[in-house]
């Protein structure tokens, strides 16, 4: 007697992170099936330029590819960019290719000014580390946490309010210490608004690129990527190999020939940096198969993350 046929399902996602990811379209295909692509969605200011296995982009998915198991596909996007969209932005802005590559993504938006629809990007503002957290969960889709549920990371910072609207950047923090990306201060505290430095944006993406996979930080390379910078010595030591990873694959560059690892950044290099991490990092890895990636990475590697604060 043939057994029943169990179909595959393969979810769209519309990949608006306003709108919170809402499912565009499920359909069922039969096991080594192929999935027909339906109709392109619409979104106001955006053209769709294809389905991916990843919300952050990558290679197009390819509907000729027999389907195996369930699958879900999220539609990119590329930002309708208007004349002045911003009007702090000028085309020949050293970062603004880098702005409008994060507000394609969704990583960033534009700061409205007050009482009009004016859009900034205000490349020269000081990025905290509650929004540079802020950044990657936004780059994966502003995920639920694994391990843990929202009510139990709820008090793990004194200073993280799920409840307060003020704190919009609380799920971002508590998905980063539920991942391992971060781990906060001594009294308990996470400080939100506090400046990031160029050492903790280093650290928080070297963590975030192993808790990916350790194909993703397993590069090795020779030497010292540090040395060529005279203020080399002030990279913290809980730093240094994540400053190094940086500066060997071109994610953090110097200024002027000095490497400034306590300085703060603003949002233009903040987006720069950012771009540099998915364009030299995420989407030249051999990811296989995989659909996107897993928290159980973080345990199967033995990875265990360097304090961040």
């Amino acid at each position: 007697m043939p057994q029943p046929v169990t179909p595959i399902t393969v979810t769209f996602i519309w990949n608006d992170w306003s709108h919170n990811y809402p499912v565009f379209a499920t359909v069922n295909v039969n096991e080594n099936g192929r999935v027909t692509q339906p109709s392109p969605p619409q979104r106001v200011d955006y053209t769709f330029t294809g389905w991916t296995r990843d919300s952050w982009g990558g290679q197009p998915f390819n509907f000729n590819e027999p389907i195996t198991q369930d699958l879900t596909l999220y539609a990119q996007w590329e930002a309708i960019l208007i004349d002045g969209m911003f009007l702090d932005v000028h085309p020949n802005d050293w970062f603004a290719p880098s702005a409008l590559f994060a507000v394609n993504r969704g990583f960033m938006s534009g700061i409205p000014r007050p009482g009009t629809h004016i859009l900034d990007f205000q490349p020269n503002t000081t990025f905290t580390r509650a929004m540079f957290v802020a950044l990657l969960w936004n780059a994966e889709g502003a995920p639920n946490p694994m391990y843990n549920s929202w009510y139990e990371l709820a008090d793990r910072f004194i200073d993280i309010d799920l409840n307060n609207p003020g704190h919009w950047f609380a799920r971002a923090v508590l998905w980063a210490y539920d991942a391992g990306l971060v781990s906060g201060f001594p009294d308990g505290s996470f400080q939100p608004n506090a400046p990031i430095n160029r050492a903790m944006m280093a650290t928080l993406m070297h963590n975030y690129a192993r808790a990916k996979g350790g194909w993703y930080t397993d590069n090795p390379f020779s030497g010292n990527p540090l040395a060529a910078f005279p203020d080399a010595g002030q990279v913290p030591d809980w730093a240094s190999d994540a400053m190094a990873w940086a500066v060997y694959n071109n994610l953090i560059a110097g200024a002027n020939g000095m490497l400034n690892p306590t300085d703060g950044a603003p949002r233009s290099q903040a987006a720069a940096i950012m771009r540099n991490l998915v364009s030299n990092i995420i989407t030249t890895c051999d990811r296989g198969t995989a659909e996107q990636w897993r928290y159980d990475n973080i345990i199967s590697s033995g990875f265990v993350p360097r304090a961040t604060r």
